[in-house]
């Protein structure tokens, strides 16, 4: 089992802070994702290459090399939910599968830095990462808790964090507070799916060699988006 904190400590040279101590959501959490390919928009790396979503994607990623900094975040209500709620979520998760979870900021693939994910939680002694939901809209936990139904691109999120961190299966839970007459929490496990491991890891490398040849066009080169966090401390 890869052992991340250590991990960490060699990506913290390249960064200028602590990754290990990076909590998701703050300032230095979205400096570690700036230019980097992450789960939650994996599956579009499973898209064309000239897919309007795949290249707004990239546009991103090449802004957030040039300015060091990722888009401001859509203060969106439904997101504002999911935040107020997943560490609720995480408790009634671990009440109900016995399961220890820790948390974890930002895990890269490699020393390459170009991919990484932000599991919502690592199972303690097990290969095996969380993602957990809280929708806005009961409907959506009804259509997952009554009918099983995960959505294409969250199946790509658990299956690109899984070939992220190599780990063989995945927990996935969504929580909804709101229900009085069934259980709050409803979880799966995915299996991980070689496959489509390989179709991500396909497009991944797809997705690199495009936006490498942007950044050329650019003249600029990925790690530069890093370089101002030693400036900044100087």
């Amino acid at each position: 089992m890869r052992n991340f904190k250590k991990e960490s400590l060699i990506h913290s040279e390249t960064l200028g802070f602590d990754l290990s101590q990076v909590e998701q959501g703050t300032d230095n959490w979205h400096t570690s994702r700036a230019g980097v390919v992450s789960a939650s928009k994996a599956n579009l790396l499973l898209m064309g290459r000239k897919t309007l979503g795949r290249l707004s994607y990239m546009d991103e990623l090449l802004a957030s090399v040039a300015t060091g900094k990722c888009p401001p975040e859509i203060k969106a209500a439904p997101l504002q939910w999911g935040k107020d709620h997943e560490q609720d979520a995480s408790d009634a998760y671990s009440a109900q599968v016995f399961e220890n979870v820790d948390s974890y900021g930002f895990i890269y693939m490699d020393d390459k830095m170009r991919a990484g994910c932000s599991p919502d939680g690592l199972i303690e002694g097990r290969s095996k990462g969380l993602e957990l939901k809280c929708p806005f809209s009961s409907s959506v936990y009804m259509a997952f808790a009554g009918r099983g139904q995960i959505k294409k691109e969250e199946i790509a999120q658990v299956q690109f964090s899984m070939l992220v961190t190599g780990f063989e299966s995945w927990g996935f839970a969504k929580y909804d507070p709101r229900v009085i007459h069934c259980k709050k929490l409803h979880h799966v496990e995915i299996e991980r799916d070689e496959n489509m491991i390989a179709d991500l890891n396909g497009g991944l490398e797809m997705f690199i060699e495009d936006m490498d040849e942007a950044l050329s066009n650019l003249g600029m080169g990925f790690g530069q988006q890093w370089q101002q966090q030693f400036k900044d401390a100087a």
